[in-house]
């Protein structure tokens, strides 16, 4: 009898696999281990057991497994469940059995580990909690007693050691914990407790732990032990930890079936939407149907699912002439899982509060960006009791901490202050459709795409700069080597990376990369972008201090917010205001736009110079800062639409921070990253 599903078709192998893992190792694997493992050395030698319903196939009693139709898995009930004897042996030997088993092992070997044994206790706290940088550049210092609670045992403290000290040379961590053990005795007793103090130095800000492992050994029975306890040490603002902490315990969102959308009514759109001259038109680029067929059965990234969707929808290779294709197909399945997790924010019963022609709507966790709500995004409404499927599509005017107004279609009525409906949030999928754009492009160039070795510039190493802007370049060989390597490439290089772990000063670089190219050669135009306005506005503030905003300009979105700009980047940006509807941000005519030395964007907003006009080429270098926090189509948003054969492009980043924020498993695993 093959295990099923609810739809009573027989599942794969890998199904099997993977189900038989998932439950064997979950919180009531250890339960029942021992008794699979029994059942396990019997079931080789039979082909059947008394017990089984078939057969060629083996019962467990007691196993909690839910593979097959049919089952009752109420709480409490105890369950049967028929597999082959050849699946379950095969499943004993399959990779993802094998893997949870290693893990299994390692976390019960780390429980273990923190348990007290053989009588010795260790007494004290090493959870330093939370302390300001000036507290934790000068050290804090805990203690703990080691003991033992039995008089007659010989027990000595043979050492203490951190984890993140041990291991080969090449993997040693440095460690702001250090542990030292006071005194010359090593001897445990009840009176006279054996002191280790633990000392934690860090001044910058973050969350830091490592383990401490004591070592003991038993002189009667000449074996070792090890007993462990986690240090732990968060630096920071106390003040603002206490104002960010959790109010209460967390409750998943409940995720609902949507019901469909049979007739949408649509609001008048933002006007911020029409605040830019576009003169291209976004392509609707919208899932194939059979991609969407495909993830509607499963989007979770197992291995079937991988290559099936590496043979069905991928090019078979991947190169200049594929690359479109290929990411065009990871950002449809991105799409399709960023649609689903924005389910988990549907409401129900909400009300709406009325304001001259705006709807107002309470949106939970809008600060937090959960879900990130702007200006032009659309959101669905019916009214409870209204026909299924029937919907008022909102369009967002207004954006403020807890709540947005809505604009409705004037056939919205009905509303009263104790009126409550149903809300549904739309993807926004003009950032999407501006990366469809960008990779439908015909910018294919090898030496931007996929650089070799006979991309590589013959010339010899350039003399070294001589004047700098930032006085910390001229004592940084590195970073003073990387600004004159980007001042001095020739039109049509490799793309230049500069790489660092945080602190190095990689955006210090870029911008005074920047500011030698506006000083040595008039006819330089360059486009500085980073993944999000934070870092934008940051490369722009300090060039700022060098350009003036007849050479600078930050260009912004429309949905931004006058509030979100610093105050000393308002002078280099275009605020403009549309007769009597809402001012917004917007571009300048285009040739105010060309005059421009330097423009700095988000790499989405990137798109708005293409959108209204500009000549391929206009830009001789493109700057990506922060470039491992981006996809690698977002990227191409800067890069593909703007640049020809003769733009130098500049990647910086640190590919070992946090990357881009990707949903989908499946596009992760299939390299969405940059």
């Amino acid at each position: 009898m093959y295990p099923q599903d609810t739809y009573n078709r027989p599942l794969s192998s890998r199904r099997i696999h993977e189900l038989l893992s998932q439950i064997f190792f979950s919180g009531i694997a250890l339960r029942v281990w021992n008794l699979i493992i029994a059942h396990k050395a019997e079931a080789t030698k039979r082909s059947s057991l008394e017990t089984s319903t078939r057969p060629g196939t083996v019962t467990y009693a007691g196993v909690p497994l839910y593979l097959q139709s049919g089952i009752s898995t109420k709480k409490g009930n105890r369950i049967s469940v028929s597999i082959q004897t050849r699946q379950w042996q095969s499943h004993l030997q399959h990779r993802d059995h094998l893997n949870r088993e290693r893990y299994t092992t390692f976390k019960m070997a780390l429980d273990e580990a923190e348990k007290e044994k053989n009588g010795v206790v260790l007494e004290g706290d090493v959870d330093f909690g939370i302390l300001e940088p000036t507290i934790g550049a000068k050290g804090k210092v805990a203690s703990l007693k080691v003991l033992i609670n039995v008089p007659l045992a010989k027990i000595a403290l043979a050492s203490v050691k951190l984890s993140g000290e041990m291991g080969s040379q090449q993997r040693k961590l440095v460690s702001p914990f250090s542990v030292k053990i006071e005194g010359d005795n090593r001897q445990l007793s009840t009176s006279h407790p054996i002191l280790v103090t633990v000392a934690f130095t860090q001044e910058y800000v973050g969350r830091y732990q490592d383990r401490i492992e004591f070592q003991f050994q038993d002189q009667q029975l000449k074996k070792d032990f090890i007993i462990s306890r986690t240090a732990k040490a968060t630096v920071g603002d106390r003040t603002v930890h206490e104002q960010l902490k959790a109010k209460a315990p967390y409750v998943p969102r409940v995720r609902t079936t949507r019901e469909p959308e049979v007739k949408v009514t649509e609001g008048p759109a933002a006007p911020s939407l029409n605040a830019i001259p576009y003169a291209t038109k976004l392509p609707q680029a919208a899932i194939p149907s059979h991609l969407l067929s495909a993830l509607s059965i499963s989007s979770q990234p197992t291995k079937e699912n991988l290559s099936s969707i590496q043979r069905g929808f991928l090019p078979a290779m991947l190169g200049a002439e594929t690359h479109g294709r290929h990411f065009k197909a990871l950002l449809w399945i991105e799409e399709h899982k960023m649609e689903q997790d924005l389910e988990h924010y549907d409401m129900e019963g909400s009300k709406l509060n009325k304001y001259n022609k705006y709807y107002y709507l309470t949106v939970p966790g809008l600060a937090e960006k959960r879900p990130s709500v702007l200006i032009g995004d659309r959101i669905l409404v019916r009214k409870n009791g209204d026909k299924r499927g029937h919907w008022h599509a909102g369009h967002v005017h207004v954006v403020q901490r807890y709540e947005v107004g809505l604009v409705f279609h004037e056939s919205f009525r009905g509303w009263a202050p104790t009126q409550t409906y149903y809300v549904r949030f739309k993807l926004t999928r003009i950032p999407l459709q501006r990366q469809h754009q960008a990779l439908d492009t015909v910018l294919t160039q090898s030496r931007i795409l996929f650089p070799n070795s006979s991309h590589l510039p013959m010339a010899p190493i350039p003399k070294l700069l001589s004047k700098v802007f930032n006085k910390l370049i001229s004592t940084n060989p590195a970073q003073l080597q990387a600004v004159t390597s980007i001042v001095l490439a020739v039109p049509g290089s490799l793309p230049f990376v500069i790489f660092g772990p945080p602190g190095t000063g990689k955006t210090i670089t870029v911008v005074e990369a920047i500011a030698q190219l506006v000083w040595k050669d008039p006819n330089t135009r360059i486009l500085a972008c980073a993944p999000s306005n934070s870092a934008a506005d940051i490369i722009a503030s300090r060039l700022s201090g060098i350009l003036g905003p007849d050479q600078l300009f930050r260009m912004y979105a429309p949905s931004r917010g006058e509030g979100q700009v610093p105050d000393n980047l308002k002078a280099y940006s275009y605020y403009r205001n549309n007769g009597n509807l809402r001012p917004c941000f917007s571009v300048p005519p285009m040739e105010v736009m060309k005059r421009y030395r330097v423009i700095v964007s988000t790499l989405i907003s990137a798109s708005i110079a293409y959108g209204i006009g500009m000549p391929r080429g206009h830009f001789s270098h493109i700057f990506i800062d922060e470039a491992g926090q981006a996809t690698e189509p977002e990227t191409f948003v800067a890069i593909k639409t703007i640049a020809d054969n003769s733009t130098n492009i500049v990647l910086s980043g640190d590919p070992k921070q946090l990357g881009p924020i990707i949903r989908s498993g499946i596009a992760t695993k299939l390299g969405l990253e940059l």
